[in-house]
């Protein structure tokens, strides 16, 4: 596949792995693209030096998981999808994409969707499972594992309305924005939760953040993007679109 398809291909899911790990170090021209909502192949760039174009050339990695919906990664050789073929499964794939396994007999939940998976280090990781219980609900799993078996997260916390996105900074220090607009932080392994921002408006809501430490961390909604030094207990405008 020409990746000048990719680059206008308005079908593109917004969940593509950038080429870099946690540590921002260079994965050797990986990228990752889930066309939405039609196609469900997985595709990667491998082997370009960083001074080049990786996206030359595209390798389909899988057209029979169904329908992807979040790629999730800790390096090459660990990487999961969450995708819809009837029910939803979370897949893994341990040697870069080229096999993949459901995650464990937890594969599997109806009515829920599998979202992000964030990795601490190959074995330890936290995953986000929403579903359907009168309103829709999210909750945190952790693995220790390496993902063949998921458990609830500290206390087994169910985040009401769903949640939007969860970044955490360590496996005890973690935040999570919901679809209510509220945002929640945990600084003990999800043990607990302390409500930081709730009944935000549309303009004030949170939808996906990353930090740069416990402290400083950037946000946006659909048309601002955020600032904060104190982990979201306060925070300000930075950038309107």
């Amino acid at each position: 596949m020409d990746f000048s398809q990719l680059t206008w291909n308005p079908l593109l899911s917004r969940h593509t792995c950038s080429p870099d790990d946690d540590a921002g170090d260079w994965l050797g021209g990986e990228a990752w693209v889930t066309p939405q909502p039609f196609a469900v192949e997985c595709l990667a760039a491998f082997e370009a030096p960083r001074a080049e174009d990786p996206g030359n050339d595209w390798i389909p990695l899988t057209d029979t998981l169904g329908s992807i919906s979040n790629i999730s990664w800790y390096d090459e050789n660990l990487i999961f999808i969450s995708a819809s073929k009837g029910l939803e499964y979370l897949y893994k794939s341990t040697d870069k994409g080229t096999t993949w396994q459901i995650s464990n007999e937890f594969g599997s939940v109806d009515p829920g969707r599998f979202g992000k998976v964030q990795m601490f280090n190959q074995n330890e990781g936290i995953l986000a499972l929403s579903y359907s219980s009168f309103i829709a609900v999210s909750t945190l799993l952790n693995t220790t594992d390496a993902g063949d078996s998921w458990n609830d997260f500290g206390n087994g916390f169910i985040f009401p309305f769903g949640l939007t996105h969860f970044e955490f900074t360590s496996p005890q220090i973690g935040w999570v924005a919901t679809q209510n607009r509220s945002i929640f932080n945990t600084t003990n392994e999800g043990i607990g939760w302390d409500t930081l921002q709730t009944g935000l408006t549309l303009q004030e809501s949170i939808d996906n953040f990353e930090f740069f430490n416990s402290e400083i961390s950037y946000g946006i909604n659909q048309n601002n993007i955020y600032k904060t030094v104190n982990g979201w207990v306060t925070y300000s405008i930075v950038d309107s679109i």
